[in-house]
């Protein structure tokens, strides 16, 4: 977290509400956007195919670039907002938020589409860190528990609730109310942060010195990216528009790296990670956060294509991923001081081991009972492990390294989820289009019927291979709760002594 004190009020005592609810409200309104637009984009993509006449492989544009502008927006925002202060930057970047949801609202083509989700994407990538560390500073030393609550229902809640409502888009066949609601949100974190932030004298402001080269390098890192990304599942990495820029992303990465790691100003403080619970923390974030990724590209498919559920179930589906989420929450506030980032993650993580075995041989004729119980507990599992490894990250170390840690776990989970998405894009395709052939092969006599029930069973081999995966990062996120444990539980979120991070 920033290690800048700044108030967070400009007159408490003309403020009956406390400042940490203000920052909350703040954090949760300005950063959960950008997570309930992605998977109302995800879930209900089929009706902004349609509205704006675009094919299945444009409209994974738009989303991919966003999470990219995400990634690089962190270690962005890191470095600008020490040199403009809390304030400015952050109505600054809600405004350019906000217009970057505008232009969502009102797209007519594939290129507007992409412009707002790039400037949403970028620009609350750069609030992130800065705005979550000004909200964690915010809580009271005796009510810091309630901090993982908040962040937990608040931001990974957002998820859900985006899930949510894109089912609601599809059943009305309508989305551009979707961006219309967000732009709400931003009006109001720019009323609220108006009022309540405070102005910061010049004297006040931290001088920073810029590490030119590593932007320059990050900069190109993340454009060698963006190549793969958009092709790969289309072309697939025999491609030369996809395997050389992995080549040239790998060469840039270990040059930021090398330099990052030279420079007493780093762009990415990966140095930061040198010791075994931070390294094991980021572990079960980055697992957790490309777990999710798995969750929603796989269920959403299986639900929509094999089980063919109404719009209905489908709500209700979801809402039982946020409960999961609520109760992790819960938990977490209660028990993280007790036990640990380490045992809370083997908790959540044994859970999504269980669901993903199960879900590995997944049939047709699945209760939908017990798949929504199977998606709380995924709910529960995936946000208990992601917050536990996250916060003890955190606090695994030197608490004036807490920032320089947060600032590395978030960038590398985020550039991870981004470039492991169109990866399992190629995935489904590869397996469904192979396992298609081979049911083919198989049919004595070949009619509308049998060819349905082929493609069927190839899709439904190519989800079993999904969520593979999925038992895979879980198993990952098990071994590292289970190394993040035996290396201590790390600081207490609560201290009993008043300490800053």
């Amino acid at each position: 977290m920033s290690q800048t004190n700044n108030p967070v009020m400009t007159n408490p005592k003309k403020l009956s509400i406390p400042k940490y609810i203000i920052m909350s409200i703040l954090t949760i309104f300005s950063i959960g956007p950008q997570y309930f637009l992605n998977l109302s984009y995800t879930v209900g993509q089929s009706v902004i195919q349609n509205g704006l006449h675009l094919s299945a492989q444009e409209m994974l544009i738009p989303s991919s670039l966003s999470s990219l502008a995400f990634a690089l927006g962190l270690p962005l925002g890191r470095v600008f907002s020490k040199k403009f202060g809390l304030r400015n930057f952050y109505l600054s970047l809600v405004f350019v938020f906000l217009c970057g949801t505008i232009i969502d609202a009102f797209s007519y083509n594939l290129s507007t589409l992409i412009i707002g989700r790039m400037i949403q994407g970028l620009s609350a990538g750069m609030l992130f860190l800065t705005i979550l560390s000004a909200k964690f500073l915010s809580f009271p030393n005796h009510l810091r528990q309630f901090f993982l609550f908040s962040v937990v229902v608040g931001l990974f809640g957002a998820s859900a609730i985006g899930a949510i409502f894109g089912t609601i888009s599809l059943s009305t066949d309508a989305w551009r109310w979707l961006y219309i609601i967000n732009i709400f949100c931003s009006l109001l974190c720019l009323c609220v942060g108006f009022v309540t932030l405070p102005k910061q004298k010049v004297e006040q402001k931290e001088k920073t010195v810029i590490n030119k080269n590593g932007l320059f390098l990050l900069g190109l890192l993340t454009a060698a990216f963006a190549f793969p990304i958009l092709n790969l599942q289309e072309k697939g990495f025999d491609s030369v528009y996809v395997w050389p820029f992995l080549v040239i992303a790998i060469i840039l990465m270990a040059l930021l790296f090398k330099n990052d790691s030279r420079n007493e100003f780093p762009i990415v403080p990966i140095r930061a990670l040198a010791q075994p619970k931070a390294v094991f923390g980021t572990m079960m974030a980055a697992a957790g956060h490309i777990s999710l990724i798995v969750i929603f590209v796989g269920v959403n498919g299986y639900m929509r294509t094999i089980k063919n559920v109404s719009f209905i179930d489908f709500t209700y589906f979801y809402c039982c991923f946020f409960i999961g989420i609520v109760i992790s929450a819960i938990l977490c506030a209660l028990f993280f001081d007790r036990w640990g980032a380490g045992i809370l993650g083997i908790v959540g993580s044994m859970l999504t081991v269980i669901v993903s075995i199960k879900w590995s041989s997944i049939q047709p004729e699945a209760s939908l009972i017990g798949l929504n119980l199977q998606m709380a507990c995924l709910g529960f599992g995936l946000s208990m492990t992601f917050i536990s490894g996250a916060i003890g990250t955190l606090f695994a170390g030197n608490a004036h390294q807490a920032s320089s840690r947060s600032a590395s776990l978030h960038t590398i989970r985020n550039y991870v989820g981004a470039v492991f998405a169109p990866f399992l894009g190629w995935f489904l395709y590869r397996v469904n289009a192979n396992q298609y052939e081979k049911q083919i092969g198989l049919l004595n006599q070949i009619d509308a019927a049998a060819d349905i029930n082929a493609k069927k069973a190839a899709i439904l081999s190519a989800y079993h291979g999904l969520f593979t995966i999925l038992l895979i990062l879980g198993i990952i996120m098990l071994i590292a709760s289970i190394g993040k444990m035996a290396t201590g539980k790390g600081h207490a979120l609560v201290k009993k002594e008043k300490t800053t991070v």
